[in-house]
């Protein structure tokens, strides 16, 4: 899923002074072993900031920013799990996190859907959905909410509304076919 709102930047001179508010375009480059995440620029200084290596297959890429946290966060879905880098706002630290850094997102599942809205990250797998609303470790599963489905039940295809915290989901129950919808409070989870 790709924000709106993000495009490749088109760099100029610019005053050292004036902090860069432009949007971030990452992207999933190459192929198996020669993969890598790469950010998109263009124009007259344009140059690769943070090429990473990723000598994984990762099915799905979700890029987010979140006043939960400086910096990005890239969510990798992978056939089996979930793996979450977090790249520090001067790109000059990556770090991968896990179950231990207690972030709160399913890392033992495969994530179908990641949206971010406000100081809400929601994660959908194919049985549970996860609205985390703190990254701190401190804060521990407090500030996470999981609703797991039914032994029968599945998430098969997920669409989020691009202006609110919702979103509609087609769900698996037994042999037939649901359509669900849901709104994610800031709050509440």
């Amino acid at each position: 899923m790709v924000d709106p709102a993000s495009r490749p930047i088109k760099d100029e001179e610019d005053d050292p002074g004036i902090p860069d508010t432009r949007g971030r375009l990452f992207a999933c480059t190459g192929i198996a072993s020669h993969g890598a995440v790469t950010e998109m620029r263009y124009g007259l200084k344009a140059w690769m900031e943070l090429v990473l290596p990723y000598h994984h297959g990762a099915s799905h890429l979700w890029c987010i920013r979140t006043p939960l946290i400086s910096g990005t966060i890239l969510i990798f879905s992978f056939p089996l799990h979930t793996e979450v880098l977090h790249i520090s706002e001067d790109m000059q630290t990556v770090e991968q996190k896990s179950e231990a850094d207690n972030w709160g997102f399913d890392f033992g599942s495969i994530t179908i859907a990641v949206a971010s809205s406000g100081s809400l990250i929601v994660q959908i797998t194919p049985r549970s959905i996860v609205a985390i609303r703190s990254l701190d470790a401190t804060d521990g599963d407090q500030l996470r909410e999981t609703e797991i489905l039914g032994m029968d039940e599945s998430i098969g295809q997920v669409a989020f509304h691009s202006d609110s915290p919702s979103a509609a989901m087609v769900l698996r129950r037994e042999d037939m076919l649901q359509l669900g919808f849901t709104r994610f409070d800031h709050n509440n989870g």
